[in-house]
């Protein structure tokens, strides 16, 4: 390739690996949050399930309160502040490791989302990584929020959702490198955004999982464009 070629985005040949591109994103992250440290909190889903998240260091222990038999478990965790009383909870199922839920819990209005990641059957040309959105409510708390509402997913299996004013829950998936990513991103100050996110998917034998987060407070890079999601086009 000559200096005044560019470079052929359509050769998915040579796109990295997932496992190839893990270290340019965990390299440099924001650190996570303490503050749930010693807190159970109890959610209500819509079809009546209670489940019991008891945050430790570095942990979370689960347990099914009702409707799917006995269920418990511990999965390391990893726990981030987006607003005051607003955090985003990241983890990889232990007992079901092509499971890499998204938790986002709204401590001050009594609301969260989660979104489940999950690993589909690899066929040629379609989707491996699909995502399932569901609101909860926090028991104990006077809901004062609205459930979060979430837009359609498009041909190319993106869903946005509005978690707060201003903070937008969105996901995307790609079939090329098989992955799929849940981000929030804080769009409040356009001169200032910031992000957090996980990424999940399989390595390049197409066999492991690879799972990690991204998203940092660095606000030295420069602002490129802004999209308002709401825009009619």
């Amino acid at each position: 390739m000559t200096s005044n070629q560019k470079p052929n985005v359509s050769a998915t040949a040579q796109w990295l690996t997932l496992d190839g591109v893990m270290p340019g994103f965990t390299t440099n992250q924001a650190p996570r949050s303490r503050d749930l440290e010693g807190l159970l909190v109890r959610t209500l889903w819509a079809d009546g399930t209670l489940i019991d998240h008891n945050f430790e260091p570095d942990g979370l222990t689960w347990h099914y309160l009702t409707n799917h038999g006995d269920r418990r478990g511990y999965d390391p965790c990893e726990v981030f502040e987006i607003d005051e009383g607003l955090y985003y909870l990241q983890f990889q199922r232990d007992d079901r490791p092509i499971e890499a839920p998204s938790v986002f819990f709204d401590l001050t209005r009594g609301v969260g989302l989660s979104v489940i990641a999950t690993i589909d059957d690899v066929t040629d040309g379609m989707l491996t990584v699909r995502h399932q959105f569901e609101p909860f409510t926090i028991v104990g708390s006077e809901p004062t929020g609205a459930m979060p509402v979430v837009s359609p997913v498009d041909a190319k299996g993106q869903s946005t959702c509005e978690i707060r004013s201003g903070i937008f829950v969105a996901t995307w998936r790609e079939k090329v490198v098989p992955r799929g990513a849940v981000i929030i991103a804080d769009r409040r100050d356009e001169h200032n955004p910031r992000s957090r996110g996980a990424v999940f998917g399989l390595d390049s034998s197409g066999t492991e999982t690879v799972h990690f987060t991204f998203g940092t407070d660095d606000t030295d890079g420069a602002l490129l464009s802004t999209t308002n999601p709401h825009q009619e086009r």
